[in-house]
């Protein structure tokens, strides 16, 4: 027999050996299993930006990988995530929480999973981002997903990152919209106006706690930041603040873990982020509760409650809620 001659296996397909004898030509063939990787990336859209990374369950279901786990970093830091979806024929990875500013950075993505052979085995996909994603979507024909509204909305999304980096003095030499000046003129959706919904919209006989104040964390992503205090409640046992959007019929329950203390005023604060960016506009009712039963007056407030109240203020934020405005509209334009 010869030489061997080897294909070598790819993330797609599998690899082989091969060597032919010199005398008759029967040949010797082995595989080369096919090596562990990434198939795809997505956008997702939540309160913040992810990005959604997929592994083929062909490597778990038919190639006897188990225990996948992956890596991400973003910004000088490491996550790492052992949970995922199943959806059809792939994994899916989530790479939460990419915040506005941070769009034209590159993610590190790893996967890891141990092989039939008991070894643990890893691929690296190191080049991808927010901007990526948006450019690859951008350059491709009107058609099927590919719509109109979509790229408007891919447009407007570079935009309140841009908007987010000069707000933060972040990179603001390479903002997320410099490398798509040939769509730029693609954005703008009109934007809905915003009005004051800040208001108390049922009180309690029996006072046991207060709302302080609601206002929006802009850095890393639309985040409402309440603050509120206890009236003669020495511990936290039975105290949850109860989220109530009442326009999508939905409710969430903030308990003592999600309450940051602040001991030099005695209050607490609780960060909120549950709406997507198409309902961004839905108000939120608010209330601290005791045992389920409220103790405090109950309170509405929403992204554009924030807005009105900051019409006058820095050139830099004004162009982030400006932006955030735009990105916000185009989501409710496209996603319904």
């Amino acid at each position: 027999y010869g030489d061997w001659v080897i294909v070598e296996a790819t993330t797609k397909e599998a690899g082989s050996k091969t060597k032919t004898c010199e005398n008759c030509g029967a040949k010797i063939i082995e595989v080369i299993p096919r090596l562990l990787g990434f198939k795809g990336a997505s956008l997702e859209l939540q309160s913040d930006l992810s990005i959604i990374y997929t592994v083929d369950a062909a490597y778990f279901n038919e190639l006897g990988y188990t225990n996948p786990y992956a890596t991400f970093v973003l910004n000088g830091k490491l996550r790492t995530v052992t949970e995922y979806e199943i959806k059809g024929s792939v994994y899916r990875f989530k790479c939460s929480g990419v915040a506005p500013k941070f769009m034209n950075d590159n993610i590190v993505a790893t996967i890891y999973a141990t092989n039939s052979a008991g070894i643990e085995e890893s691929y690296v996909h190191n080049s991808y981002s927010v901007v990526q994603y948006c450019q690859k979507q951008l350059a491709k024909p009107i058609s099927g997903s590919i719509t109109e509204d979509f790229k408007v909305f891919l447009v407007d999304t570079l935009k309140y990152g841009a908007a987010a980096q000069i707000y933060g003095n972040y990179k603001t030499d390479d903002l997320a919209t410099s490398e798509i000046p040939e769509y730029i003129h693609l954005g703008t959706t009109e934007k809905i106006a915003v009005t004051d919904g800040y208001g108390v919209v049922k009180e309690v006989e029996t006072v046991g706690a207060k709302i302080n104040n609601a206002k929006l964390g802009l850095d890393d992503s639309i985040i409402i930041k309440y603050t509120f205090e206890l009236y003669d409640q020495p511990t936290l046992d039975g105290i949850t603040f109860e989220v109530n959007a009442p326009e999508l019929g939905k409710t969430w329950t903030f308990t003592a873990e999600d309450f940051v203390y602040n001991p030099s005023n005695n209050r607490y604060t609780v960060d909120v982020k549950v709406l997507s960016p198409s309902k961004m506009f839905n108000k939120l009712h608010t209330a601290v509760c005791k045992d389920g039963v409220e103790i405090s007056n109950t309170i509405s407030y929403s992204v554009d409650t924030y807005v009105a109240r900051n019409k006058d203020t820095s050139p830099e934020l004004i162009g982030l809620l400006d932006n955030m405005l735009q990105y916000i509209s185009s989501a409710i334009k496209y996603y319904g």
